[in-house]
């Protein structure tokens, strides 16, 4: 019996993501059996170790073109009934679309749950009652591209589900921070604990936990300044995020407090807001990163996702 074209595309697919895929990232790790859809799995490392990040493929050749210069998205139909099998897995699914035609080869993906969440809910909330659904795949989610990006996204997408355990973990240290008021010194195991979830701070390619991590370190700082037990020093306070006024300088109503009017009382009173604020701050990251109607707005303001 003669091999169809869509076997043939499908063997063609498999060797290109294959070629693709740096074999120090990731190892390919094919299905023995149908899978409800997952073609393969790819199994990421770090620094030739196994990270315990994985990512399930659902793997799409064709013999169409390439997209044009002119694209901004790749229209994909997908089956109503496929995408809710989709998502039910904790593990991240991508839809990587492979025009194996296309010289050089290149492929495009699609992080299939956080697009159901960030886009479909939001723009068809009406979707699962659809027969078939069209998904817009970024050009820019491209593999390969030029700085090497689209790998460091994949690593990223592949550590979801560790990056949800451990905001459970920071969501239990920011429920604890209110207890400890009274004493920003108490506070020091907090944020030292908070720097171990290495899926939120230890991730240098994600801006806004490098951002965040930031913040942790001035909560850290705060406590371990009062830990010190010395009146915070004009510089300390500085450290921490205050604005100081210059020493002597003309008091203009509004401008910042003079270091010479901050009594003893009020520099630890400074210090303990310090730290109590960073532990606040952190306490909103976990409302952000599950707020998916916010994802949405920021995708259609300034074009950032994760998808």
């Amino acid at each position: 019996m003669a091999r169809t074209r869509p076997h043939v595309i499908e063997t063609l697919s498999r060797r290109i993501i294959g070629e693709l895929l740096p074999p120090e990232l990731f190892v390919e790790r094919d299905q023995t059996e149908r899978d409800y859809g997952i073609d393969l799995s790819i199994e990421c490392f770090d620094d030739g170790e196994p990270s315990g990040s994985y990512l399930l493929i659902q793997l799409k050749g064709t013999d169409d073109p390439d997209p044009t210069d002119a694209s901004l998205t790749i229209p994909f139909d997908f089956e109503v009934k496929s995408l809710l099998r989709v998502n039910r897995f904790a593990t991240p699914v991508l839809l990587i679309w492979c025009p194996v035609q296309a010289e050089p080869h290149k492929v495009w993906f699609l992080w299939l749950q956080s697009y159901i969440r960030v886009v479909l809910d939001n723009e068809k909330p009406n979707w699962r009652e659809q027969q078939t659904v069209r998904l817009h795949i970024p050009v820019e989610n491209v593999i390969p591209d030029e700085e090497g990006q689209s790998y460091r996204r994949l690593r990223h997408i592949a550590n979801h589900p560790s990056r949800v355990e451990q905001f459970g973990q920071l969501a239990r240290l920011t429920h604890e921070a209110p207890f400890k008021w009274d004493d920003p010194a108490k506070l020091a195991p907090l944020f030292q604990e908070c720097l171990q979830l290495d899926a939120i701070f230890g991730d240098p390619n994600w801006r806004w936990a490098t951002f965040q991590r930031g913040v942790v370190e001035k909560g850290l700082q705060a406590c371990e300044i009062a830990l010190d037990g010395f009146d915070p020093t004009d510089e300390q306070l500085k450290q921490i995020g205050w604005v100081l006024s210059e020493r002597g300088a003309p008091k203009v109503e509004g401008a910042p407090p003079h270091p010479e009017d901050l009594d003893w009382e009020m520099r630890w009173e400074y210090l303990g807001f310090a730290a109590r604020h960073c532990a606040q701050l952190l306490l909103n990251m976990v409302a952000v990163y599950f707020d998916d109607r916010l994802r949405y707005t920021v995708w259609q303001a300034n074009g950032e996702h994760d998808f």
